[in-house]
């Protein structure tokens, strides 16, 4: 397994049918592969939905993947690993009368397209997750409930555990392209632990100014974890948009990541993921794209 030359503490990287590691929020969402010192749990994911996770925008609601099948369950070594994932979760708003209208989004993915304009007033209502430990009244309840699908996606994992890295590719072509809009592929681990964000364009921002969520102006950008010295760089595909983000909130909401957004035509979405220490990367980032 690789260790941190620093810390010694080693990463394996697991793949479940289910949504493991039940954490936070997003519980019921499957998860990409996950990065763990703990045998797949939670410690560095927290409410995060790990690497390489596909969401679909379409203009009423966004579908989550809620059912999946896998090449392997459990801890995966160097080698080509997938994961077929199912679009039949979305989530709703419930009341006292029953559900709600219209769909509540996760904030990662919300924040992007209502930041602005009449939406803003949307956003807002997500800071009233933390209402009640101010002493205001609890907002109502959101649940993700399972639907008809629209359709699947085929994400394989290259993984190179000596070289710290992992090549994601995302087969797009059997999703339901009827009123899509855009299509998110996510990369997320805890809050807690993964609190510096870098990019190649020399931005530097820790804790609560990285923020949910602003667009990268980068070719790559990383989240590092000071603790355990290591963090994770995605090397930023040209065919798609990149937003950074990072966010607390009470015990349920805890997630650090960067997501790519691309076309409702895109098919395929293929980058890199790499893993190391903060000097690790950010010398590797700059050999590899040196201009020559």
């Amino acid at each position: 397994m690789p260790e941190d030359s620093r810390t010694g503490n080693s990463l394996r990287y697991y793949l479940y049918t289910d949504s493991r590691p039940h954490h936070g929020k997003a519980s019921p969402v499957q998860k990409g592969l996950i990065p763990s010192r703990t045998n797949g749990g939670p410690d560095l994911c927290e409410e995060g939905v790990g690497f390489g996770l596909p969401v679909l925008q379409y203009a009423r609601d966004f579908y989550f993947p809620g059912s999946s099948t896998v090449a392997r369950e459990g801890e995966v070594t160097t080698g080509d690993w997938w994961k077929h994932f199912q679009f039949d979760l979305i989530e709703r708003m419930y009341k006292k009368e029953g559900v709600g209208t219209f769909s509540w989004v996760h904030p990662r993915v919300f924040n992007i397209i209502y930041k602005a304009g009449p939406g803003r007033l949307i956003v807002q209502t997500t800071k009233r997750l933390g209402m009640e430990q101010r002493g205001r009244p609890k907002p109502p309840e959101h649940r993700f409930i399972r639907v008809r699908t629209r359709g699947s996606a085929h994400a394989t994992y290259l993984l190179d555990v000596q070289e710290k890295r992992v090549s994601v590719a995302m087969d797009l072509v059997d999703i339901f392209r009827k009123g899509l809009q855009r299509v998110y592929v996510s990369n997320e681990l805890g809050a807690h632990a993964f609190t510096q964000y870098i990019d190649s364009s020399g931005l530097r921002l820790e804790g609560d100014k990285i923020s949910p969520w602003a667009k990268v102006d980068a070719r790559w950008a990383m989240l590092y974890a000071p603790a355990i010295e290591t963090g994770f760089r995605v090397d930023i595909p040209e065919t798609c948009i990149a937003y950074r983000g990072r966010e607390i909130i009470g015990t349920d909401i805890s997630w650090s990541g960067i997501i790519l957004s691309a076309s409702p035509s895109a098919k395929k979405i293929q980058y890199m993921i790499r893993f190391g220490s903060l000097k690790e990367l950010i010398q590797e980032g700059t050999r590899s794209y040196r201009r020559p």
